[in-house]
């Protein structure tokens, strides 16, 4: 066994040696660079029909760097700056924006009927009030051309402007304790309000 152990690493070694050995001797047979003997006599019908493939060969190269240069071109990963890159931060100013169309914006309070209920009680319904109406929104976008982002935006909603919190009592019979309290918010009046997201 330890004989075994020992002669392995040195038949590697042979193996790999002629295995490197083998394909030098291959890549040498293939290459016409590589030829050992360039005088050899060539007869021209050989000459012309050798000169003719490698002309061909030249031409199709040509013609496939070509079709692969406007491949690479169109994808936009081969371009070359002719101009230098100037350095500065990119700045558009906006003119005429108190010029913008003033739309009318209507937001109010419309009565709405609210039930207000609890497990085993009585319950109530009152009359509360909701939020309607169209305001006003502005969008001005950036001038970088991939990016969709706001330059500036203002965003009007239709939102209570005063409200309150009122607590209701709801009756309970057979149970303990007989009644109980929920809070509830109640909108008095709605406006337009400006947020900026």
């Amino acid at each position: 066994m330890t004989m075994i152990l020992n002669t392995f690493p040195l038949t590697l070694i042979a193996v790999l040696a002629f295995i490197i050995f083998s394909l030098s001797l291959f890549y040498a047979n293939l290459l016409p660079n590589n030829i050992n003997n360039r005088n050899a006599l060539v007869s021209n019908t050989h000459d012309t029909k050798i000169s003719d493939s490698k002309n061909i060969n030249q031409k199709n190269l040509k013609i496939f760097e070509d079709a692969f240069n406007m491949l690479k071109t169109r994808k936009g990963h081969s371009h070359k700056r002719i101009h230098k890159k100037r350095k500065g931060k990119f700045q558009v100013s906006f003119e005429g924006i108190s010029s913008l169309p003033q739309y009318e914006t209507i937001c109010k309070a419309e009565d709405i009927n609210v039930k207000v209920s609890f497990k085993n009680c009585i319950s109530q319904e009152l009359i509360s009030k909701y939020c309607h109406g169209t305001c006003s929104s502005i969008f001005i976008p950036q001038m970088r051309p991939h990016k969709m982002k706001a330059s500036f935006q203002s965003v009007s909603s239709c939102v209570p402007d005063d409200h309150q919190i009122i607590k209701i009592r709801l009756e309970c019979p057979n149970q303990v304790p007989d009644h109980v309290y929920r809070k509830i918010v109640k909108i008095n009046s709605c406006s337009c309000k400006q947020f900026f997201p």
